[in-house]
């Protein structure tokens, strides 16, 4: 596995990251990438599992990036909310809805222009909700459906996975990073 300092290439499109992370380098990491991805004009599709994402937005600010280019699709609001709704650059959508994430990335996907970049925040948090057969069947769709769109993704895990998950994840990704 690679260094995330020297091989996250997020120039190149249609490329598929999984990004490992340990949880002390998590809030520091999605930080990392979102600036990285900003550097490059990217459009931002940032699907938010593990935490809200007005947290999120908070953190952006408080580490002075501008989050006005990212789209948020909001998994933790709407797990506990239980309510599905877009208001500009927001969608929230329950994680146990993988058929709805999946179209409210497609969708914008289809509305952005130019180079367009998903960032998924974290793909083990999806346990919590899905068994891990669903979870794999929403990664192929998933991945493969961002690829024919010409768009790159970073697919976050924190913490330990389980050897099935690592192998889920590293099946459908292009390339396995370790951050730090």
């Amino acid at each position: 596995m690679a260094s995330a300092r020297d091989e996250l290439n997020l120039k190149r499109d249609s490329v598929i990251y999984l990004l490992l992370v340990e949880p002390s380098d998590y809030a520091g990491a999605t930080v990392d990438i979102i600036r990285r991805l900003l550097r490059e004009d990217a459009n931002i599709i940032y699907v938010s599992v593990n935490k809200p994402a007005p947290a999120i937005i908070a953190r952006l600010k408080e580490s002075e990036v501008d989050s006005k280019g990212i789209y948020f699709i909001d998994c933790a609001t709407a797990a506990v909310s239980g309510e599905t709704e877009r208001k500009d650059k927001l969608i929230s959508v329950a994680p146990q809805n993988l058929t709805g994430l999946s179209l409210a990335i497609n969708e914008l996907l289809d509305e952005l222009k130019g180079k367009r970049a998903v960032v998924f925040d974290s793909m083990n948090t999806l346990l919590v909700y899905n068994p891990l057969a669903t979870i794999e069947k929403f990664a192929h769709f998933t991945t493969n459906k961002i690829r024919l769109k010409n768009a790159s993704c970073v697919l976050i895990s924190t913490g330990e996975l389980s050897k099935e998950l690592l192998s889920l994840l590293e099946g459908v990704c292009d390339k396995t990073i370790e951050y730090g």
